[in-house]
C-alpha cells in the first residue's frame, strides 16, 4: 500500500482512474482499508478532489471515501477523535456537502450517502 501511496496523485489521467479503480476494490477488504488510512491516502485523495475538474475521477475518489468510511477498521482511524490516525477534518465534511451542489446527480447522491455514515459517528 505503501509503494501505491507513493504514485499517487500523479499528473496522468488515465493512470490516475486506473489507480483509483485498483483502490476502490481493494476498499473492499477490511484489512486492506486500514492499510490505506494508516499509508496516508486519505490526505492524498482530499488533496486531490480538491483539484479536479472530471466528474469520473471525483465520483470515483468519493466512492472510495464511502468505502473506507463502511468498514469499521478504516472508519475508526478515519472518524473517531480517540484513533492514532484521525485524518477527518472539517474540511472533508464540508467539501462533500459543497459537492452536494454540483450539476452531475450521481456525485450529489454519492455525497449524500458518504455524509450519512459520517453523521452516524
Amino acid at each position: 500500500m505503501k509503494n501505491l501511496s507513493s504514485i499517487f496523485p500523479c499528473t496522468s489521467e488515465d493512470l490516475m482512474s486506473l489507480i483509483l479503480r485498483l483502490l476502490l476494490n481493494l476498499s473492499f477488504d477490511g484489512q486492506l482499508c486500514r492499510q490505506m488510512v494508516e499509508a496516508g491516502l486519505v490526505p492524498k485523495l482530499m488533496a486531490c478532489i480538491n483539484k479536479q475538474e472530471i466528474d469520473e475521477i471525483v465520483m470515483q475518489i468519493i466512492y472510495v471515501f464511502y468505502r473506507l468510511l463502511c468498514h469499521p477498521k478504516s472508519s475508526d482511524y478515519i472518524i473517531n477523535d480517540s484513533g492514532e490516525l484521525n485524518v477527518l477534518n472539517s474540511d472533508v465534511p464540508t467539501y462533500l456537502m459543497d459537492l452536494m451542489h454540483d450539476k452531475n446527480i450521481n456525485i450529489r447522491n454519492l455525497c449524500n450517502y458518504t455524509l450519512d455514515i459520517i453523521s452516524v459517528y
